[in-house]
């Protein structure tokens, strides 16, 4: 058996302990295609670590300090963030999502407890992580109806839900799914920023606008 060790490289920005030295920003889905912090190269450990957050607050919400619908909305956000957390997941590191073989294609590993356990875990199938989101996604909906309503883009909310509902349907050819939810979203004070009436200054690379904003009328969630 051979093994290569390859030095930590350095980018440009001067960050160190960076291991992947081009190619990172695309499969992470980072804002910033070229940008190389040594976060975006641990994209498995980050999403299981964001999955175990969900898993705890899931495990005792009910229990928690508050009105019951602030409870509700408490479990509405695990609910969403989880299903976001694997869907990127087993898109980065399953089979594609196909109707015919998905209950044999591998996925990745499903925990819904935060139990500290021995057991080497087993991959899911493809199958079972994708009734697994759709799952959370349509229990989060159903608590955020329950819930304080909430325009803070830096929450996951019914909007978010709504859409990532949309986009998990797309990736299962679910088409009419695809329509319903995108139309639930778009009835919700959704619109699109209309950009022939921008000025120059605010398209160009040097000015401050961004399209991916909290002050974006395109943004759900952030």
């Amino acid at each position: 058996v051979s093994v290569t060790v390859h030095r930590p490289c350095q980018n440009s920005r001067g960050d160190d302990d960076v291991y992947l030295s081009s190619g990172r920003g695309p499969f992470c889905w980072a804002q910033d295609i070229e940008y190389y912090i040594t976060n975006y190269g641990r994209p498995y450990l980050n999403a299981y670590s964001n999955i175990n957050a969900c898993n705890i607050a899931l495990e005792n919400w009910q229990t928690a300090e508050g009105s019951q619908a602030e409870r509700n909305y408490l479990a509405a956000q695990a609910y969403g963030l989880r299903a976001y957390s694997y869907f990127c997941l087993v898109n980065w590191y399953g089979q594609p999502y196909r109707e015919e073989t998905a209950e044999q294609d591998l996925g990745v590993v499903i925990r819904l407890d935060s139990r500290v356990v021995r057991d080497y875990p087993e991959r899911a199938s493809v199958a079972d992580v994708y009734r697994q989101i759709n799952h959370d996604l349509d229990s989060a909906m159903i608590l955020f109806d329950e819930s304080p309503k909430s325009n803070n883009v830096y929450k996951f909310s019914k909007r978010a839900a709504e859409l990532l509902k949309s986009r998990v349907a797309l990736y299962m050819g679910r088409w009419d799914d695809v329509i319903e939810y995108g139309e639930r979203l778009s009835t919700n004070k959704y619109s699109l920023a209309t950009i022939s009436t921008m000025t120059n200054a605010q398209l160009s690379h040097d000015a401050e606008y961004n399209f991916i904003s909290s002050t974006s009328p395109e943004t759900v969630w952030m």
